[in-house]
């Protein structure tokens, strides 16, 4: 039971933090500049 709890409050924390992610237009410049620096260190 505690698995299933766990799961919806981590879906709905992950799907808030889509939908700030993608209303943002600084947060997704940020991301792309994260993804892009990572790509340059490996």
């Amino acid at each position: 039971m505690a698995y299933i709890a766990d799961t919806i409050y981590i879906f709905r924390e992950l799907t808030r933090l889509l939908y700030v992610v993608v209303t943002s237009p600084f947060a997704i410049i940020g991301s792309v500049l994260m993804l892009g620096s990572v790509t340059w260190q490996e």
